[in-house]
């Protein structure tokens, strides 16, 4: 997101002569005096200090402490009087976009004609889709004559003309890289001329109302969960190294202590010394800490607490592992269970009692003697059983409501289980029991009628005043309704299932399956002595379906070809999967050899080259078919179908429809070929960065220039080096966007040094790609017009080895440039293979001599006689030289001794950030801070 106030009041031409008379607008939140005053004497001063002003009211506004301290609502309030009283405009407004950017709203309207105003306004961008396009493609929309610029006609005789309102000036809002609404500034009278310093003036303002909603965004959020966590009656704390982090307020009445008295002590101290099963506290709770912290497995158990003051509760303990800012904590949550647990000894001394059977329990609950005469039935027993408490008390057994076999099979469970052996009967339900073992299990209880019912069964001992054994209990719960549940939670469970293994989109199996079923069929495979291919294929020009026709005909397209696909290879004993995108593999088990492969490529290539109707269109793609072999590639699903995805970009990069695994093919691994695909994503999405390489003359150790290097940064690997993206982009058709992005983002940061006083050379690398694009001077011309500058300003370094391929459509790429006044210097010079027969044809200004030649020149007298004697030539033809690798002031100093002009290194400065690179330099310039 862009922040601060952006431009620079001295650099600003007055247009269209002096501003109409300012009218002080009606604002809710007065400004202070002082910014008042200030902008009301200054309505008549000339331009330049009307955008000093400007800067001025800005600045002013930046220190009002409300704004980020009370409600948004008058904050943003204030923000945009202040800009209304600024500009001197009558009507300001704040609109905001809904997700899907067909729909702005007006979030707030001020009008210094109605002292508060917030209408329901809303436009939608298919009534105006010329200004949706340049607010979400612009941050600055400058209308001077609103009813003639293309971006606002049509908003004329619907509400320009009703309220007067001739110019408008929009700044987009933006967060994370994404527009999020605008600050709309409507000027109501004459027909006006934006300046420069209003516009931006604007864009900050805009900036500012973007953190103002951010900020305030992040302190509801945070008090929300302050509040969630403090509100909690449970004890919630945060441990990092054994340490109390924080805690909720529970947690400190429970214990007993202040905040100061918590986190100052380990949490042992805060445990009993000895746990219920008699094991030493400190032993035991490594059995939880380490799977939770480890292992990231959620521990819940329950402990032995002791408060500060000594007194010991038990306590049940959930512990979850967290990270913030890439720092393990645990979260500790902890409930006092004293009472439950009192409650549990209470209810299990009534059982033990004969004082469990309560006839408004929805249980069905039957107490017996030893031998299993049934003394008490319950109204629970009743209803589920359909007997009467009458026909059973001193008549029968449970044995009869169970079911015969369920009873034999039960006895032979526990014949495995018990030293002694168990009949089928009533020994059966209680042999646990007997031994003082609660048994629960699920059984079958048959009705008087004969209906079977499922029942959870617990049967527990009942106890005389020795302890000694006097009964049974058997309490059972209808499982009919949860029998229902769970054979609903099953077919949930298998629908998710499915859904986890197949694709949403064509219902193909996905990924995972496919790595699930290859790993079978390789067992298979290996156990038959048999062979099995793994195919991948990428479809070509898909993307260009999905931006010129959308993707929703991008879908259809997918459909319909996995349709036509999968019929094919499935009737030839072959599985179609979707990996994703236009991305998907065939599984071919049971193949004799790679004819027989090939074959089945060729026609998997032949369906993708036929006509394939999609609504009224008819479309023709093809793709290229990459293929591996178990058990000669691979031994796994993984090895496979990387092998199968290197033979797929070969494919790709020759031309060819299918290609077979060579190794001599692979020269990339895992990590490499995950980058191609994400390559295209991360210059779309802004990934790429410019870091800035500072030159300098040797003599006066004058910074001239400096080299922009382009980097990765990658959301998951980091700061990847152009080592490692570079020649992927070379192997694919990427190398021209890239191209694009560097050429253009560096005149944009010429751009804003410019804007700022610093004119310096920036040189950029260019593929040997690019200079075989003959569009490519055409980009070069309109981007140095769009950022106005001038092209002495941008240098393009090449290598030799450029030109080697096809030199005279390379050379005139390279003259067409430098028509247009852009600088060209010869990098790496020496490491070539025709250093001298295109030095004169070239129309270069500056030759670089590799850093291979410099690093060595003080030790190696070859490097030395190498790096003298390139000198000599290029002087010879005019050049300029700059040594590259500099890395030491010894070095500097022999190559200003030789007359080399410039340099550039590490002793010098590494590649660095624009803002950092800005920095250096401020630096740089002060003689007491440079390289002497």
């Amino acid at each position: 997101m862009d922040s601060g106030f952006r431009y620079c009041p001295s650099g600003v031409e007055a247009k269209g002569g002096m501003i109409g008379r300012f009218e002080l607008p009606c604002m809710e939140t007065p400004l202070n005096g002082p910014i008042q005053r200030s902008l009301m004497t200054e309505a008549s001063q000339p331009q330049e200090t009307y955008s000093n002003s400007l800067h001025s009211a800005y600045i002013q506004l930046l220190k009002e402490d409300s704004l980020w301290q009370g409600r948004i609502d008058a904050s943003l309030r204030l923000v945009l009087n202040h800009c209304a009283e600024s500009l001197r405009v009558r009507r300001v407004g704040l609109w905001s976009f809904d997700h899907g950017y067909d729909r702005l709203y007006c979030k707030m309207l001020c009008d210094s004609n109605v002292c508060s105003l917030d209408p329901a306004l809303e436009i939608f961008c298919k009534d105006h889709p010329a200004y949706f396009n340049s607010i979400l493609n612009d941050r600055i929309l400058a209308a001077h004559d609103a009813y003639k610029t293309p971006e606002t006609a049509t908003f004329g005789p619907i509400y320009f003309q009703p309220l007067g309102i001739s110019s408008l000036l929009d700044a987009t809002l933006r967060q994370a890289g994404k527009t999020i609404g605008v600050l709309c500034i409507e000027h109501v009278g004459p027909g006006r001329t934006w300046s420069q310093a209003e516009q931006s003036f604007a864009v900050s303002i805009a900036d500012l109302l973007s953190q103002l909603l951010a900020v305030h965004a992040l302190y509801r959020s945070e008090e929300r969960y302050r509040k969630v966590f403090d509100s909690t009656t449970d004890a919630i704390f945060l441990l990092q190294n054994n340490r109390m982090i924080e805690c909720n307020q529970a947690a400190l009445k429970l214990y007993s202590c202040t905040l100061e008295e918590f986190s100052r002590h380990p949490p042992k101290r805060f445990w009993a010394e000895y746990q219920a099963d008699g094991q030493l506290s400190v032993s035991k709770v490594q059995q939880f800490m380490q799977p939770a912290l480890k292992d990231g497995i959620p521990q819940l158990f329950e402990w032995r607490q002791r408060r500060f003051d000594g007194t010991e509760f038990d306590s049940e303990v959930s512990l979850t592992r967290i990270e913030l800012d890439q720092t393990p904590y645990l979260v500790a949550c902890v409930r006092d269970i004293t009472e439950r647990k009192q409650t549990q000894a209470k209810i299990q001394h009534l059982l033990s009692l004969q004082q469990a059977i309560f006839d408004g329990a929805d249980y069905s609950i039957i107490a017996t003697d030893l031998s299993g005469t049934i003394l008490s039935f319950n109204r629970g027993a009743e209803r589920m059983l359909g007997y009467s408490a009458d026909e059973v008390i001193g008549k029968l057994t449970p044995l009869a409501f169970h079911d015969e076999d369920e009873l034999y099979w039960r006895a032979i469970e526990l014949n495995d289980e018990l030293p002694h052996a168990v009949e089928p009967g009533f020994a059966t339900l209680t042999a646990y029991p007997s031994v003082n073992r609660t048994e629960e299990r699920e059984w079958t209880y048959i009705r008087k009628n004969g209906e079977r019912v499922p029942v959870l069964l617990s049967v527990t001992a009942l106890h005389h005043d020795s302890d000694s054994v006097s009964g049974f209990l058997c309490i059972a719960s209808d499982m009919t309704e949860r029998k229902r549940a769970n054979e609903q939670l099953l077919n949930s469970k298998r629908e998710m299932e499915y859904r986890a293994n197949h694709d949403e989109l064509t219902g193909l199996p996905n990924r995972a399956r496919l790595h699930d079923m290859a790993q079978g069929a390789i067992v298979s495979a290996q156990a038959n002595n048999q062979k099995l291919a793994m195919m991948l294929l990428d479809l070509d020009r898909f993307k260009e379906v999905n931006d010129t026709l959308g993707h929703a005909m991008g879908d259809k397209l997918l459909q319909t070809i996995a349709q036509q696909l999968n019929q094919m290879l499935r009737a030839r004993g072959a599985q179609l999967y979707r990996l994703g995108g236009d991305e998907f593999a065939v599984l071919a088990p049971n193949v004799l050899d790679e004819q027989e492969a090939m074959s089945l490529a060729n026609r998997i290539h032949s369906c993708l080259r036929s006509p394939t109707q999609v609504g009224d269109i008819t479309l023709e793609l093809g793709g290229s078919v990459g293929i591996s072999f178990f058990p000669r590639h691979g031994d796994n699903s993984h090895s496979l179908l990387r092998c199968a995805d290197v033979a797929m970009y070969k494919a790709k990069s020759e031309s060819s429809s299918t290609v077979i695994y060579d190794p001599e093919h692979d020269a990339h691994n895992p990590r490499r070929l995950a980058m191609m695909g994400e390559l295209g994503t991360a210059i779309r999405q802004n990934q790429l960065v410019l870091h800035y390489q500072p030159r300098i003359d040797i003599t006066n150790k004058r910074c001239l220039g400096c080299e922009a290097l382009v980097r990765w940064n990658h959301p998951r690997l980091g700061m990847v080096p152009p080592s490692e993206f570079i020649p992927l982009a070379e192997m694919s058709d990427l190398i021209q966007p890239l191209g694009l992005w560097v050429l253009e983002n560096a005149l944009k940061q010429i751009h804003l040094w410019r804007e700022e006083g610093l004119d310096l050379v920036v040189s950029i690398n260019l593929s040997t790609r690019n200079l075989m694009d003959s569009a490519f001077p055409s980009h070069i011309e309109r981007l140095l017009q769009k950022y106005a500058v001038p092209p002495p300003s941008l240098e393009i370094e090449i290598t030799e080895s450029t030109l080697i391929g096809d030199p005279e459509r390379a050379l005139n790429v390279i003259n067409r440039i430098h028509s247009l006044g852009v600088r060209f210097a010869i990098d790496d010079f020496g490491t070539g293979y025709s250093s001298l027969g295109y030095l004169k044809r070239l129309p270069i200004d500056t030759l670089k001599i590799d850093r291979s030649f410099i690093r060595d020149m003080l030790s190696d007298e070859q490097d030395a006689v190498i790096v003298q004697s390139t000198l000599g030539l290029a002087h010879s033809f005019g050049l300029e030289v700059v040594a590259e690798g500099v890395e030491d002031q010894k070095t500097l100093d022999e190559l200003q001794r030789l007359n080399c002009e410039q340099a550039q290194g590490f002793y010098i400065s590494r590649p660095v950030p624009a803002d950092e690179f800005l920095a250096w330099h401020e630096r740089y310039s002060d003689p007491q801070n440079n390289l002497e």
